[in-house]
């Protein structure tokens, strides 16, 4: 009975390993994206670039990818700023009242977390180069890209870290 047990033990375990190592993997088959403004960020081999509408551009967003469709979106949007840490672009960030902060961001990523008050977005927002790096997802309510969200986040590279072979970031006119 003893050498039943330990089998079964062992395969119990076996397997939670399997289970673990299937888990670390992303959701979706990814391309790895190099931007000129010095990052990168991996998304899903199938999005695709959209023109950034002028009134955005005006106001810093620089890209959009999303789904083809066009259900799921992440905007790149930049900004200057004159944060000497994430401390002072979380109280910067704070102040402003169509965004709600996330409890403990940045303690585990190199963003904060905020979600739009009054959106069906949320966001993350970094420190790069002497400007404000914001990434906004949207919708918010669909979970699955949520975690698209999370794994793109994780993925986030300043250039000197960047891993070699990323693309370039594609333009709207290269839409697939």
């Amino acid at each position: 009975m003893r050498r039943w047990m330990r089998r079964a033990a062992a395969l119990l375990l076996a397997l939670a390993a399997l289970c673990a190592a299937g888990g670390a993997e992303t959701l979706y088959d990814a391309v790895r994206l190099s931007f000129e403004e010095g990052f990168s960020l991996s998304v899903p081999a199938d999005w695709v670039s959209f023109a950034v509408p002028e009134a955005l551009a005006q106001q810093g967003y620089r890209y959009c990818l999303g789904s083809e469709d066009g259900a799921r979106l992440m905007y790149v949007q930049l900004w200057p700023s004159d944060c000497a840490d994430m401390e002072a672009l979380r109280a910067q960030l704070a102040a402003r009242e169509e965004i709600v902060l996330r409890e403990g961001s940045g303690e585990e990523t190199a963003f904060l977390l905020y979600n739009f008050a009054d959106a069906d977005a949320s966001g993350c927002a970094a420190l790069l180069n002497g400007e404000v790096l914001n990434l906004v997802f949207v919708p918010q309510s669909d979970a699955d890209n949520m975690l698209i969200a999370a794994t793109v986040m994780e993925s986030y590279a300043p250039e000197d870290e960047e891993a070699q072979g990323a693309q370039a970031a594609p333009e709207a006119d290269d839409l697939t």
